[in-house]
């Protein structure tokens, strides 16, 4: 029978409070849904982030390459099958997880290194090669390409021991046209070779001496492309200068395959390189877990170190933990802030859901009266209320996490079930608990709904000091350990819900302080206002100030919801300003050509480039415990001044060098040489010694590398100590953001192979990072989730307290009270609210992120050390704003219903 009864009581109900109960329902279910969804999302996101890390990082990072001294013998019908067989055998020894990465391979195969005997020039050293599918990636200028010809010649410049002259292979071989040029050969050129037994490793693998003859000069038509794997080596020559007029070319030289056969009989064993190439989009966050420790077992097993010796284990060459560690970083940083990032959507609405409920049980007082006039027990009402809660709250916490998991494409988390649970659970407790006092001590009739303010009870000041520990002890974890949970032994093992709640703890001491705090104030407020003839603030004041709890509700919503508005665009700021920083520290200017092989920068001609604006020389000459920079002082200081870059120079290196000054050298030193100001030291550029002296100590420079031990000196006065011109080891350019793809053009045209940062291009690449967009995203939908959860919550309280405004101003209206009064009572009762709630919710929003900004890690997002904190006041107090504003659109409508709701039935109401 109870179980009849309670069931037909919540039929009847939910009839009689369609408007009430739908709200709730509604909330419920897209409460449920936001929840639910968040995490279906942001593993999207997730996978999206590692595959943007995988394919942004360089081809020697990402891809695969195993190396190896070997013999493998010619095949009889198939010269290379040998090969393509060790290959395909590699592949298979790797853990299945880093196999199905994997989207195409290829090899390479060269001979030992050879010295050019009577080269054209510059001595030269001469490498063999051959490179798998290399036909498709270079284009011939001149000539063809080499084939497996070969022919006998003399080889001048070495004979035997008694003098007689040695024959040896001449095989057919391309040439790149820079390394052509460089050596001083053309079509149809000889050039003879003897191993160089000085190169380590050379000795045990054989060689006679052979030749070359160039029939073949091509251009790579993707000199970028990942199939070179960041080897160069093909595409033109390195040059290591020995004294001013000497260089040593190191060159490398195309072979056909058929020449495999010849090579190899005269050679005991020969380099193989067998290069796997990953393919980003196969790539799955949720199996990171494995593929991490297979790569970890992969380099142990592997050495790092270039196989030199015959018949050892292959090397390994890759940088694939790399790339899996910086993610790992960067995702917990956006765990980090996504999960602060709900924390203020999720307490606003738990208090929006907890109004709604409260909402619809006052509603009902006069239903419950009735009741239990008519013999229902309390029994029945609370089984009632439990029915309601299946019908209200379970049923649209079920159906928004179905709706999550329908709507939202991605991979499945645990997260996305315990949040919808998490909401049915919030709002069942919060409903029972507003029926519960109503249940054991039914109102009468006619009662009054409002009450005053009660004495503090002690239960509230023991809680309200738990609360206040609480949040202190998080703080101060929060900001020792970050969010990451860990186990005995120090590893995490992902967010702690304590850790990640800091910030809602922190919002309940500002919001309890702030409702004790709040009277005092009204109270002085009233008192001045008592002084003065008019009625209207005297009495504004005097009713704020003896509203119950209940009516405050409001302050603390608004409170909340500017304080998320004031937390997210602090981290959001703080994240773009630190990347753009970052993007001017690594690269040193807007643009900038790094070094390059292939020695000079100078007569590139850069400062005849479109939009190019300023240009700065840039020496590197690598001393044995630091690099000495010389720089262009002015003219760097055109590139970079009034940027992040600034180079701020000490006057002593702006001076101009005096003719023959033989002075010490004016040098800014990195802070870990420990030098002071004053102290000198020598060293030696290009054999010849210099004096410097320590003018300054930074322990960073834009463009330097960071944790770098460095010594800047100024380009001409170095070049005046040295009596010698500079080479330009880099150049540092001022120009347009934009003019990226113009630069590279013009620098294709007149250097093809030379490299160029771009500071944009660099910040683009932080800044859009998926991990990066979702943390922006996931604070926009944080605002946009709290302002509406406000509005609600306003929306619901004012209908809570609807009854005794209405009744007041009624009586008001009934002595006279005019419309602008009206008006101005509004203002004065809601003003001070709104002006507590921005003031002190802004102070929460930037003292929250102060204080857990150390505990973030968002050196992650940024790409260098510590990240201050950056603050835009106008941002904040714009976004500070919105929910203000929507707040006093919503209390002025209120007060225009108020105005023309029936006077009569506006007195009466509460007395009938």
């Amino acid at each position: 029978m109870a179980l009849r009864g309670a069931i037909a009581l919540v039929l009847r109900r939910l009839v009689a409070e369609r408007t009430a109960a739908g709200l709730l329902f509604v909330l419920v279910l897209v409460t449920a849904f936001v929840f639910a969804a968040a995490p279906r999302l942001f593993n999207s996101l997730a996978d999206q982030g590692l595959r943007h890390e995988v394919a942004a990082a360089s081809s020697v990072e990402r891809d695969i390459e195993l190396s190896e001294v070997s013999h493998i013998d010619a095949g009889a019908d198939r010269v290379l099958a040998g090969v393509e067989a060790g290959a395909a055998e590699l592949q298979s020894s790797l853990p299945a997880s880093v196999q199905r990465l994997i989207a195409n391979r290829s090899y390479v195969i060269e001979s030992i290194q050879y010295v050019v005997l009577q080269p054209p020039g510059q001595p030269t050293y001469m490498t063999l090669r051959y490179q798998s599918g290399i036909d498709s990636q270079v284009k011939y200028a001149a000539g063809r390409a080499p084939t497996g010809a070969t022919t006998q010649s003399v080889i001048p410049g070495i004979g035997t021991p008694d003098g007689q002259p040695v024959e040896g292979v001449v095989h057919e071989a391309a040439l790149s046209r820079l390394t052509a040029e460089e050596i001083g050969v053309s079509v149809g050129d000889r050039l003879f070779i003897t191993p160089d037994l000085q190169q380590p490793g050379s000795s045990g693998l054989g060689g006679v001496a052979t030749g070359i003859e160039v029939v073949g000069l091509f251009d790579a038509t993707e000199p970028h492309a990942e199939y070179w794997l960041n080897d160069t080596s093909l595409q033109r020559p390195s040059i290591e200068p020995v004294t001013i007029e000497t260089s040593l070319i190191f060159a490398t030289a195309l072979l056909a395959p058929d020449a495999y056969r010849s090579l190899l009989q005269a050679a005991v064993g020969m380099h193989y390189s067998w290069r796997y190439f990953i393919d980003p989009q196969r790539w799955d966050a949720g199996d990171l877990g494995s593929l991490i420790g297979d790569l970890r077992r992969l380099e142990t097993t592997h050495s790092a170190a270039g196989a030199t010796q015959l018949g050892g284990a292959p090397s390994l060459r890759t940088g694939l933990s790399s790339i899996a560690n910086r993610y790992l970083a960067q995702r917990r940083a956006s765990e980090a802030l996504l999960a602060l990032a709900a924390v203020g959507p999720a307490s606003v609405a738990t208090g929006t859901m907890g109004l709604v409920g409260l909402m619809l049980v006052r509603r009902r007082r006069g239903q419950l009266v009735l009741a239990r006039g008519r013999g229902a027990s309390a029994s029945q009402l609370l089984l009632a209320q439990l029915g309601e809660c299946l019908a209200l709250v379970v049923v649209p916490a079920l159906l928004g996490y179905l709706a999550a998991t329908s709507l939202i494409v991605a991979r499945a988390s645990e997260w996305s079930i315990l949040a919808a649970t998490g909401v049915g659970a919030i709002a069942t407790i919060l409903l029972l608990a507003a029926t519960l006092p109503l249940v054991i001590a039914l109102p009468r009739a006619g009662e009054r709904e409002e009450a005053a303010a009660s004495r503090v009870s002690p239960r509230r000041l023991v809680f309200e000091g738990l609360v206040l520990v609480l949040a202190v002890a998080g703080t101060a974890l929060l900001r020792s350990r970050g969010l990451a949970a860990r186990t005995a032994a120090g590893g995490e093992v992902g967010l702690d819900p304590f850790l990640a709640a800091v910030p809602l703890l922190l919002g309940l001491v500002v919001g309890l302080a702030t409702l004790r705090l709040f009277p005092l104030p009204l109270r002085i407020l009233a008192w001045v206002a008592a002084l003065r003839r008019d009625l209207v603030p005297v009495l504004a004041l005097r009713r704020v100030g003896r509203q119950s709890p209940l009516a405050h509700l409001p302050l603390l919503v608004l409170l909340s919801t500017v304080a998320i508005a004031g937390f997210s665009t602090v981290m959001l700021v703080t994240i773009e300003r630190g990347q753009v920083e970052s993007s001017w520290q690594r690269i040193g200017a807007n643009f900038r050509v790094p070094p390059d092989i292939s020695g000079d920068l100078t007569g590139i001609g850069i400062e005849q480039a479109p939009g190019v604006q300023a240009v700065a020389r840039w020496y590197e000459d690598r001393q044995p415990e630091f690099t000495l920079y010389a720089i262009e002082t002015d003219a760097y200081h055109r590139v970079s001044g009034g940027t992040p870059a600034d180079p701020h120079w000490p006057g002593a290196l702006l001076a101009e060098p005096a003719p023959g000054d033989a002075g010490a050298i004016p040098a800014i030193v990195s802070s870990d040489r420990h030098r002071s100001p004053g102290d000198r030291f020598e060293l030696a550029v290009g054999g010849t010694p210099v004096e410097l002296e320590t003018v300054q100590e930074r322990g960073s420079f834009a463009g330097i590398p960071p944790g770098a031990s460095f010594v800047i000196v100024s380009f001409d006065t170095l070049a005046a100590a040295l009596r010698r011109s500079l080479t330009a080891s880099a150049l540092l350019l001022s120009a347009p953001d934009d003019d990226g793809p113009a630069l590279r053009a013009f620098l294709e045209e007149r250097a093809p192979g030379v490299e160029l940062d771009s500071r944009p291009e660099l910040f683009a690449q932080m800044h859009d990072a998926p991990l990066v967009a979702a943390v922006s995203i996931g604070f926009g939908v944080a605002i946009g989730l709290a302002v509406g959860y406000a509005a609600l919550a306003l929306t619901v309280a004012l209908t809570l307290t609807a009854l005794g405004r209405r009744r007041q101003l009624a009586q008001l209206r009934t002595m006279g009270l005019a419309r602008r009064q009206a008006l101005g009572l509004t203002l004065a009762e809601h003003l001070p609210e709104l002006i507590v709630a921005f003031v002190a919710g802004t102070a929460l929003g930037v003292g929250a992120a102060w204080l857990v900004l150390p505990g973030l890690a968002l050196s992650a997002f940024v790409g260098s050390g510590a990240v201050p904190l950056r603050v835009d006041w106008l941002r904040i107090g714009l976004l500070g704003a919105v929910p203000l504003a929507v707040a006093a659109a919503g209390i002025g409508l209120g007060a225009w219903i108020g105005w023309r709701s029936d006077l009569a039935a506006a007195t009466r109401a509460g007395v009938e």
